[in-house]
């Protein structure tokens, strides 16, 4: 079975399970009053394209830009829908090394001439390309919203997704394995604080200690896929100790890692949109 097969039986494989018991979860929340939504999502293979191509080799961002997570979420909702109104973040494990895909790519070559009629193809070239893949991927999702009514609708839409979710291509799809209602503490549990594996702002460069990448990512891209709005992320691929203070402590959130057991705790970024500008 390939790639795209098992990631299909994934997607069909039933309904995702729902957790009620928000006590158990007190530790997901730290700083916050707000109900946050946890979603849960696992997939085989994951790409993220990476803009500036290179011949022969498609690489891929080790972590899903933030246009991904909005795509993701409108495929759930089924509609556009207003970004503002949502804080984002989330958790993404993967296996350390990459997986490179051999893919023969076929070139057309253009056609000279005009006009309204269609002119065969003569001729077209192909060629083997190497594409970097993200293998055995889980994405742990955390989402508010500025009101309860809000909460409730995004809670449907992401256990009933009005169209297959994916994480890059059409084909990497991902199934949903919960979809939870959380609250939070005031402070997070133990001395020790780690980053990641997620995306920051780069207002945290100064408490992450080295070991994360700086590239820019598109962060939103407009329905009509005419415009692309771009930022410099911080990406923490392995965690990361941080020390306090924090800048932006009203999107610091603290959250336990259900996809690893035994659960670990983790400080990420609760995106807001638009995102913050560059410093």
């Amino acid at each position: 079975m390939g790639a795209s097969q098992r990631g299909l039986s994934a997607a069909v494989g039933g309904p995702p399970k729902e957790s009620h018991m928000v006590g158990s979860r007190s530790s997901f929340l730290s700083g916050m009053e707000k109900p946050l939504l946890y979603m849960r999502l696992r997939g085989p293979i994951a790409s993220f394209r990476y803009p500036y191509l290179l011949v022969g080799r498609q690489p891929t961002y080790l972590l899903p830009p933030l246009s991904t997570i909005y795509g993701l979420l409108q495929a759930a909702y089924g509609k556009p829908y207003d970004p503002s109104a949502l804080g984002v973040g989330y958790l993404f494990h993967a296996e350390p090394t990459l997986s490179i895909d051999l893919e023969k790519a076929w070139f057309l070559e253009k056609q000279e001439g005009g006009g309204k009629r269609a002119k065969p193809i003569k001729s077209f070239t192909s060629n083997v390309l190497l594409r970097e893949l993200r293998v055995d991927v889980t994405l742990e999702l955390f989402l508010t919203a500025q009101e309860a009514s809000q909460v409730k609708r995004w809670r449907q839409a992401l256990r009933s997704p009005k169209f297959w979710l994916t994480l890059g291509r059409s084909h990497e799809m991902v199934s949903v394995e919960e979809v939870t209602l959380v609250d939070g503490e005031s402070q997070p549990r133990g001395d020790a604080v780690w980053a990641g594996p997620s995306l920051f702002p780069l207002t945290w460069m100064s408490v992450l200690q080295a070991g994360y990448y700086i590239e820019r990512m598109p962060v939103y891209i407009s329905p009509d896929r005419q415009q692309v709005e771009w930022r410099p992320c911080i990406q923490v691929v392995n965690p990361l100790r941080v020390r306090a203070p924090w800048p932006d402590p009203d999107h610091a959130l603290f959250v336990e890692s259900y996809a690893e057991r035994p659960p670990r705790t983790y400080l990420l970024y609760l995106w807001p949109f638009p995102p913050p500008p560059s410093p």
